[in-house]
């Protein structure tokens, strides 16, 4: 759950002022401005800011804030740029830059009459404090910083309604409770805290078609929350390509359009738009995106391109200082270095595999790490690897005959066959062959090998999304009720929970 909803912090910090409205009229200037001087700086600012030209971005925020009205504008963009370079960089200069800044935004804001925008921005000041503690493993304080903001949402959406901009907040907070365990949304529930998937998305759409300021912010959640969480069963990548396309020049939106189009099997389009993001991350007016660097070579990874892969993980390596990805680009460079020979070599990597943070990536990384350790990928395993990757990259027809080879292998273990029909169960079904999907995915079920592995219960929630897409209420609540019932650490268990108890809530919303 930490690993998909940490896109969403990521996206709550760097979206959360990025939009630049259309003119402002004399009663509708926003952040307490009140001159056409002031808001034309707070526009400027942000455009420079939404390309991730952020020296030009702070130039024009702290232009604003010697003006007798924008102070409290110019400190809500001041912070979010620190705290947008801390996230990409994860350097503890710019976490300690967004603090001092956000206290001196806390100060202004708590020496100014109450209002809907004093109101809004507490409650938004708080969400960002939220999100730096929580990216710095500070849980209690994200947790407190959490609630203030809920509070302050809370408020202004009950004493004005028709305030929009603050929905893309509230809807945010909603729909991460609801997402969170039972047990944890009853403790929430006792202490005045609730929320829910429909909730949050109702809240969230009404901010995307209703708000000024936050209407992208909350089209770029819809649009990754239904890429992560209903794998773009909705129209997700269309929303995030619409905003690229809107700010063709912004590396932040080619950033999170790329990681859309990667998780959904496109690799050669996000390739390409990555590379634009790196040739542009390059020039002296932008801000660099750590994070670019490692989806490019997860976007070569999965085409099989493992020499051109290697350079990219190392370049990622060698830039990011924090622990962000490090055990997947240390585990994938280890794959793509033994993929091309180098075993003892590769060994030296896995062995860097680390859990620096409590990510479901990160301890799935340890444990390939380990199973590689102790012992080399042998044939099978290195055609299993190219047929995943094939899949991944939207290559179905290369990856059929591979996997089904495989199954047809006299000589392949259990646990080897079973990861083959679930692969091939996943080819299948992007393809829209449902019953064959459901044969491979059954095989899965059936033959399940080691109970450790993921491949059965992971194959029983997409049979209940297969039932779910095709009207099949009953068979679809009683397929993820199945795989809740799966009991163990398997790889993801936690991500397999949030998506089936999200897809069982959704069934329960049909009625």
């Amino acid at each position: 759950m930490k690993r998909q909803f940490g896109w969403l912090f990521f996206v709550a910090l760097v979206s959360g002022w990025l939009v630049v409205p259309t003119a402002w009229g004399q009663a509708e200037r926003p952040m307490l401005l009140r001159s056409d001087a002031s808001v034309q700086l707070m526009q400027n600012g942000r455009r420079h800011l939404l390309d991730m030209r952020l020296a030009a971005a702070e130039k024009a925020f702290r232009q604003l804030a010697r003006q007798p009205d924008g102070q409290v504008a110019a400190f809500v963009h001041l912070s979010t740029i620190s705290l947008l370079k801390a996230a990409v960089t994860d350097q503890k200069k710019f976490f300690d830059q967004f603090a001092s800044r956000s206290d001196s935004l806390k100060a202004l804001l708590d020496a100014l009459p109450d209002s809907k925008w004093v109101e809004y921005l507490h409650a938004e000041a708080d969400l960002q404090r939220a999100v730096a503690w929580a990216k710095t493993e500070q849980q209690v304080k994200a947790a407190l910083a959490g609630r203030s903001a809920f509070k302050h949402f809370e408020r202004v959406t009950k004493e004005f309604p028709d305030f929009y901009e603050a929905y893309a907040g509230m809807g945010l907070l909603h729909l991460t409770i609801g997402t969170l365990p039972r047990g944890y949304r009853g403790l929430l529930k006792i202490l005045g805290f609730s929320g829910s998937i429909g909730e949050g998305m109702k809240e969230l759409k009404l901010a995307a078609e209703r708000s000024r300021l936050s209407q992208e912010t909350a089209r770029a959640y819809l649009g990754l929350i239904d890429v992560i969480l209903n794998s773009s069963m909705g129209d997700g990548v269309a929303l995030l390509r619409g905003l690229h396309q809107t700010h063709s020049q912004s590396t932040l939106f080619m950033h999170l359009y790329a990681f859309a189009l990667l998780t959904n099997r496109e690799a050669v389009k996000a390739e390409k738009l990555l590379r634009e993001a790196v040739r542009l991350s390059k020039q002296d007016a932008y801000f660099y995106v750590d994070y670019i660097d490692f989806y490019l070579a997860e976007a070569l990874f999965k085409q099989n391109r493992f020499d051109e892969a290697e350079r990219v993980y190392r370049v990622y390596l060698a830039r990011h200082r924090g622990p962000a990805l490090k055990a997947t680009a240390y585990l994938r460079l280890g794959m793509a270095v033994e993929m091309q020979g180098r075993r003892d070599e590769a060994a030296r990597y896995y062995q860097q595999v680390q859990v620096a943070r409590a990510f479901d990536s990160d301890e799935v990384a340890r444990r390939a790490a380990n199973k590689l350790l102790k012992e080399p990928m042998e044939p099978r395993e290195k055609q299993l690897l190219l047929g995943r990757n094939h899949y991944d990259a939207g290559h179905y027809a290369e990856a059929i005959p591979i996997l089904n080879a495989i199954l047809q292998d006299d000589g392949a273990t259990r646990e080897h066959k079973c990861e083959a029909a679930y692969r091939l169960g996943r080819v299948y079904h992007a393809q829209d062959r449902f019953k064959e999907a459901l044969d491979a995915y059954e095989y899965a079920i059936q033959h399940p090998g080691d109970p450790d592995t993921r491949w059965a219960p992971w194959a029983q929630l997409y049979v209940g999304e297969i039932y779910m897409e095709q009207g099949q209420n009953r068979q679809a609540t009683n397929a993820f009720e199945a795989a809740l019932a799966y009991q163990g650490d398997f790889d993801y268990h936690r991500s397999l929970e949030q998506r089936a108890k999200t897809a069982l809530q959704q069934l329960q919303q049909r009625g």
